[in-house]
């Protein structure tokens, strides 16, 4: 592992995660709860229990680029409200904390004055469903 200064991926590879995903799209709703109350318990113990050198520790992404554990949680919380749009039962974009919008935002290289929504819906948006963002001034009826 990481934490034993051990290098290691966050999936073996781009078609490991793709199958991944796709064998959890098979699962019944109350498997996925099951599954993420799991990983939730799983990773607060092991955030826990890192020292302020395990936090700098590094694994790897899927480009095989080096990826801090002190990044961990924030892409945890990005794949959680990502994914929860995806599945496409309630969870819209303008539900998500301005702060975490401007967030994803900054990790684009976007066009001189776009907005944080601007971009994040056109980059995060892409092969989804439209959707709002917290802030932004939408109608009240509108379903996103």
């Amino acid at each position: 592992t990481v934490r034993a200064g051990q290098p290691a991926a966050l999936y073996p590879s781009a078609a490991a995660r793709q199958a991944e995903i796709a064998r959890g799209a098979t699962l019944p709703d109350r498997a996925l709860r099951h599954l993420f109350q799991h990983s939730e318990v799983h990773l607060n113990v092991e955030w826990r229990d890192l020292s302020d050198a395990d936090w700098q520790a590094c694994g790897t992404d899927l480009a095989g680029q080096p990826l801090p554990l002190c990044d961990t949680p924030y892409l945890r919380a990005r794949e959680l409200w990502l994914h929860a749009l995806d599945l496409d039962a309630g969870a819209r974009l303008r539900d998500m904390p301005a702060e975490f919008v401007a967030a994803l935002a900054a990790e684009l290289d976007t066009r001189a004055g776009d907005s944080a929504e601007t971009a994040v819906q056109a980059h995060f948006g892409a092969g989804r469903r439209p959707f709002g963002v917290a802030g932004a001034k939408l109608p009240e009826d509108w379903p996103y």
